[in-house]
């Protein structure tokens, strides 16, 4: 596998492009493979028992919405289940779009590709793995509206495990 900041994995229903690495952004040594996280002993920890974590907006007037589910962050270099969840809510003409945003420990924002859905009502959502073996410090989403390929507007929530 090429070297991704999100090692994007496994198959993934309605979302085809956020299953393969190639959705990934390539970053200078980055790597899919499990490694420890820089100063990870100073993050907080979870407890592998911990429940999901959610993260959500929707722009102005709600032409995108959508929705990232994190499951399995036990620790800054665990490899995060998340499920993706997008919604095109206007008459506009334009298509609601979402990626996955990480902070590294390193302090660094990286971003998968956008996965985009057009038409008034129209849903999509699918799963797929994120990891980064310099170990994520936050994870979220950014959701946007656009027309054409001109990002119009977008919204980003992204936050660590402790909330």
């Amino acid at each position: 596998m090429k070297p991704a900041v999100l090692a994007c994995l496994g198959s993934l229903a309605m979302l085809p492009v956020f299953a393969t690495p190639a959705a990934a952004s390539p970053v200078e040594g980055a790597s899919s493979r499990a490694a420890s996280a820089p100063g990870a002993d100073s993050l907080p920890r979870i407890s592998a028992a911990a429940g999901p974590r959610y993260r959500s907006c929707a722009t102005t007037g709600v032409g995108a919405s959508g929705e990232a589910v994190v499951y399995g962050w036990t620790q800054p270099g665990a490899e995060l289940s998340v499920k993706l969840s997008l919604l095109d809510g206007a008459r506009d003409g334009h298509s609601a779009a979402i990626r996955i945003v990480i902070e590294g420990v390193d302090g660094k924002r990286r971003y998968a590709g956008w996965h985009r859905v057009s038409g008034f009502g129209k849903y999509k959502e699918g799963w797929g793995t994120v990891k980064h073996d310099r170990g994520i410090n936050k994870i979220g989403v950014q959701v946007a509206e656009f027309k054409g390929s001109r990002l119009v507007e977008s919204c980003t929530d992204v936050r660590g495990p402790s909330s």
